[in-house]
């Protein structure tokens, strides 16, 4: 039997890189997703988030530490400690918190939102 083929019919060496790129771009932002979890609110205004803080297995004490290696003696003064996407405790000091445009997405807990 013979097979007849044209090239009419086959996409170009192009065409399937353009498809495969499309198809990988969504792959991999629904990978980033799963793999790279937003920021987590964990101390806003005073009062900590203890639903974020039970859902990612920490302490208060974890966020008194966090304060401590950015260079602050107690948590007065603080605006926000936010787990990072890597793990890591960020802190946000009143006088660094600009618009919060970095914060407020992640505000969820709070009494008034």
């Amino acid at each position: 039997m013979c097979a007849i083929t044209s090239a009419a019919f086959q996409p170009s060496h192009g065409e399937v890189r353009a498809q495969s790129s499309a198809t990988g771009r969504a792959n991999v932002t629904w990978i980033r997703k799963a793999v790279d979890p937003p920021p987590v609110l964990l101390w806003y205004e005073g009062e900590l988030m203890t639903s974020a803080l039970r859902k990612h297995q920490l302490t208060e004490a974890d966020v008194h530490t966090a304060a401590r290696e950015s260079g602050h003696g107690s948590l007065d003064g603080l605006r926000a400690v936010i787990m990072q996407q890597d793990g890591s405790l960020g802190v946000i000091a009143d006088g660094s918190m600009g618009d919060g445009s970095t914060v407020l997405p992640y505000v969820t807990e709070h009494p008034g939102r």
